[in-house]
């Protein structure tokens, strides 16, 4: 189950501080300076979501977090990002998470769109999958300045594999 959860939200997550947002884009979510761990006591989704951060059909900012340590038996380990709003994921330590299918540390797949989920500064280590992108897996996503270090596929991309992303 996922440690935390965005579909369809505008929640504002800011160390322990929640709260709600009047934004032009009523579907925007940040989260910023946490730790987001299996162990973690912040369980605030669905028993049905899987990944240690969850974002489906949402614009959000995932900035400086440490996910770590979360398993998933589907794509995207430590990070699930899909739709076709913006989503940013910034500045973060994505370490030794675990997929049963793709993206080990992030699964980021931006529907009907070439660059909806964005990576950039994020330190991607020690996380595997049992399909492709041990570390990363993206498809019409972009990512830049990223360190992928260390990360493990039973199929393609042992550090990363991307189709149809911006690299």
């Amino acid at each position: 189950r996922s440690v935390f959860s965005i579909s369809r939200s505008n929640a504002f997550i800011s160390a322990s501080v929640s709260r709600r947002l009047a934004r032009t884009d009523p579907w925007q979510a940040i989260v910023a300076r946490h730790s987001w761990q299996a162990s973690s006591t912040r369980s605030l989704c669905p028993a049905s979501a899987r990944s240690g951060i969850s974002i489906r059909n949402a614009s959000a900012r995932i900035e400086n977090n440490r996910i770590v340590d979360n398993r998933s038996p589907s794509n995207g380990g430590g990070i699930y990002a899909y739709g076709s709003k913006l989503i940013y994921i910034l500045d973060n330590e994505i370490l030794n998470n675990t997929a049963g299918e793709d993206g080990g540390g992030v699964f980021g797949y931006g529907y009907r769109s070439n660059t909806a989920v964005n990576l950039s500064g994020n330190r991607i280590e020690g996380n595997r999958s049992g399909g492709d992108g041990g570390g990363v897996w993206l498809s019409r996503s972009a990512m830049v300045k990223n360190r992928i270090l260390s990360n493990q596929a039973e199929g393609k991309g042992g550090g990363m594999f991307a189709t149809f992303a911006l690299i």
